[in-house]
């Protein structure tokens, strides 16, 4: 009975981390890119890479050792999580979730140290701010496994995401073998989200890959990619002739 009542709480701190995640990302695009864009590999809200983190985050708060090294825990686990992360998408699905190629220090373009230093942060907040708040909720949930069937619907419906997303990833794993590419999974989603803006189309939040030929849309994306790519090396070879 105890472990499952450890299992339903953390679940539910997945679950937190991964909707407030969703919510940071979600206005984060928005001030930095001026859109309001559905962040994140699933059509609902919640970022399983945060959901990760959050559990990570609380489980080292709970160990009696000194903040700094706690934060200095926070730092290391928190980015390979993401590199982690962003690697079995690129590898095994030719996707890439996020892009810090332009970053300074960059690694594979999955990792960098600025944004390791925003994991550093966020731990210091969470173990300075958060981690006493989410430890009550902790208790209250082992101590209310009642409001384990709230939680079983939440996750039902996480199940049902997560499978019309990796349909949705399927698809576009093998365009990318057929087309020798990693693809940006932002980028398509932006993509067809302008061409919809353009044709007057539909404009989705949710199920943004949802249009009349997806396979057509891709193909017309890695054209136009190609197309721009090389007369950028046009321009670079008139440049330095």
């Amino acid at each position: 009975m105890i472990v499952y009542q450890y299992i339903i709480s953390y679940l539910l701190l997945f679950a937190i981390g991964g909707v407030c995640g969703w919510v940071l990302e979600f206005f984060f695009r928005r001030i930095v890119h001026k859109q309001w864009v559905n962040p994140g590999f699933l059509n609902g809200p919640l970022l399983p890479l945060y959901g990760f983190g959050v559990i990570i985050l609380y489980a080292i708060a709970d160990i009696n050792i000194e903040s700094y090294w706690k934060i200095l825990l926070y730092l290391v686990l928190l980015t390979l999580l993401e590199y982690i992360a962003g690697i079995i998408f690129i590898k095994g699905m030719g996707l890439k979730l996020w892009d810090y190629s332009k970053r300074w220090g960059n690694i594979q373009g999955i990792i960098c140290p600025l944004f390791s230093a925003a994991w550093c942060a966020v731990g210091a907040l969470f173990l300075f701010f958060l981690y006493e708040p989410l430890k009550q909720v902790f208790s209250w949930s082992m101590a209310n496994i009642n409001f384990s069937f709230f939680l079983g619907l939440l996750y039902g419906i996480l199940v049902i995401d997560m499978c019309i997303s990796f349909n949705v990833s399927l698809h576009l794993r093998e365009f990318a073998k057929k087309a020798k590419e990693v693809i940006s999974y932002e980028q398509i989603k932006n993509y067809i989200m302008v061409k919809n803006k353009e044709s007057k189309a539909k404009l989705r939040f949710v199920l943004p890959f949802k249009t009349k030929d997806f396979t057509k849309t891709l193909e017309n994306y890695m054209s136009e990619l190609k197309e721009r790519a090389s007369k950028l090396k046009e321009e670079k070879k008139k440049k330095y002739k």
